[in-house]
């Protein structure tokens, strides 16, 4: 049942788990990167609260933005 595609042959059956493969794969990434990122929200959060909301940029001394909520120079707030 091999088809024959600008000379390469291969198995429509192969294609399905190539294809199936990629969908999970990429379904998999997503949530991960979902799931870090509620965490790593949730542990900004509790930081934040934890010191009263400002001590995270307050006592930096970097240039560095801190943590993207707060940045320097006046530019206001990420929304």
């Amino acid at each position: 049942m091999a088809l024959a595609v600008n000379g390469f042959s291969y198995n429509p059956h192969l294609l399905i788990v190539v294809v199936v493969v990629v969908i999970v794969v990429v379904v998999v990434v997503v949530v991960v990167v979902i799931i870090v990122v509620v965490i790593v929200g949730g542990v900004v959060v509790v930081v934040a609260v934890a010191c009263g909301g400002n001590c995270m940029w307050r006592n930096s001394r970097s240039n560095d933005v801190s943590v993207g909520w707060q940045q320097e120079a006046g530019q206001g707030r990420r929304t």
